[in-house]
């Protein structure tokens, strides 16, 4: 994958960012570095699979740009994600600093104990929140999008599902594969 900057500097640009709002800690820097790589080889498997002129260049290789919002706040969702899956009660508060990191800048929830597909897209994802639905692949929403419960139950995604700006799932349904809403 080609990177705007090297993952050292990507790191420091997510530290820089954090400690701008929160104290950081030496465990908190390690947790973060331990889980880039992952989080950087998740984004290149997705990213391969994105059909956006911003995530490829000429020559079709697969681009991350961390100036560019919608890559910034997928990437910061994976990474707070790695975090928590490498060991996350440990590090929750690292977890839930990158998760409202991502908000302030995003204005997405995109919850890292949520698992969001390995293949997903969103452009502009403003005001969308996306809750503990099971999603499948090639899963893409755009702004103002809602997944929610209702009684504590969750909807379910086929493959090749697009919500539509301000679209709404909430509570007990499964949506079939290649469906827009």
């Amino acid at each position: 994958m080609i990177l705007s900057l090297p993952e050292i500097q990507i790191r420091e640009v997510v530290l820089h960012q954090l400690s701008s709002m929160w104290p950081i800690e030496d465990a908190d820097a390690a947790a973060i570095e331990d889980a880039l790589p992952q989080a950087l080889e998740r984004l290149e498997k997705c990213f391969s699979h994105t059909r956006n002129k911003y995530y490829s260049d000429n020559e079709g290789h697969t681009r991350f740009d961390h100036l560019h919002g919608c890559q910034w706040a997928h990437f910061l969702y994976v990474l707070s994600r790695e975090v928590w899956l490498g060991d996350g009660p440990t590090f929750q508060p690292t977890c839930d600093r990158l998760y409202a990191l991502n908000r302030m800048q995003s204005g997405a929830d995109l919850f890292y104990q949520v698992g969001l597909p390995e293949v997903m897209n969103f452009d502009h994802p403003l005001a969308s929140v996306m809750g503990r639905a099971s999603y499948s692949n090639y899963f893409t929403f755009s702004q103002g999008c809602t997944v929610g419960n209702n009684k504590s139950v969750y909807p379910s995604f086929g493959e090749s599902v697009f919500m539509m700006s301000n679209s709404k799932v909430i509570g007990d349904c499964h949506i079939g594969d290649n469906v827009i809403i």
